[in-house]
């Protein structure tokens, strides 16, 4: 099988916004590659069998998707893999180990791999906010753990994984143990109430209204110049975000959309350089 084909095909399925079932794919592919439909079947198949692609049934249909079953990047630096795959890194990556289990934030969603690549680039060596180490991060919802640990691992001393679902507790806290962090993250219950102190960081991977809901109370838990990272929103619903959060003291730093999705950091100002609420 040429090795050209099955990179078309599998940068096709990974880069493209939209899902694809097996005939939108060889139609779609047969309008823009010289190959037979065979053969770019072949490659489907082979993908498979190597575990780079995985078949998804959603809804009464069957997608060709990336496999998320071994090591995946989700941004520049940032590895996900199951703790007993073996993966030898760059010396600049980061590896997250995540057990399988039922929590959302295994990487498979737009808007997981969003807000990672938002950590990604807001804790890089070569971003303004590391001036200052940052302290603490709370994870508002945080299902895997996926995005506390990825904090943890680029650089925040401590945090704290909070879900109303004590399976995704459980999660959260088994995934902190595999990854080392024991001393340094917990997994707790989903009310907010029960924190006063500000973090350095928030993060939280919810839909709109939950964002909306949570955007005052949010802003108290972040101190002056502390940041959040917010995904799962869609890209039609980010300036109804950023007029919300600007209300409450925030200036967005930086966006990026996936397949419709869409993810922000926001960092809270200073109160004397705050504007008048609009």
């Amino acid at each position: 099988m040429h090795e050209g084909l099955k990179k078309r095909v599998f940068n096709c399925i990974v880069e493209s916004e939209d899902r694809w079932t097996l005939p939108t794919l060889l139609h779609h592919l047969s309008q823009i590659d010289p190959a037979p439909k065979t053969e770019i079947k072949n490659a489907i198949r082979q993908l498979v069998n190597a575990g780079a692609l995985t078949w998804v049934y959603e809804h009464g249909c069957s997608f060709i998707e990336r496999s998320f079953a071994g090591p995946v990047p989700l941004s520049k630096r940032v590895i996900i893999k199951p703790p007993h795959i073996r993966y030898d890194p760059r010396t600049d990556e980061i590896v997250v180990k995540l057990h399988p289990g039922a929590s959302f934030g295994n990487g498979r969603h737009p808007t997981t791999r969003l807000a990672v690549r938002g950590l990604d680039d807001l804790l890089s060596e070569n971003s303004t906010a590391c001036a200052g180490k940052m302290k603490d991060i709370l994870d508002i919802g945080s299902g895997s753990g996926v995005l506390l640990i990825t904090a943890l691992h680029l650089g925040v001393e401590k945090g704290i994984g909070i879900d109303t679902d004590p399976c995704a507790r459980a999660e959260t806290l088994k995934n902190i143990h595999a990854n080392g962090f024991s001393g340094r993250g917990e997994a707790a219950d989903g009310g907010l109430s029960s924190f006063r102190q500000p973090f350095s960081l928030v993060t939280a991977n919810l839909r709109l209204p939950s964002l909306l809901k949570l955007s005052q109370k949010i802003a108290s838990l972040i101190e002056d110049e502390g940041f959040a990272v917010l995904s799962g929103i869609k890209t039609e619903e980010v300036e109804d975000l950023k007029i919300a959060y600007r209300k409450n003291g925030f200036m967005p730093v930086w966006e990026r959309s996936e397949k419709g999705w869409a993810a922000v950091v926001l960092q809270k100002l200073r109160f004397e350089k705050r504007g008048p609420k609009t």
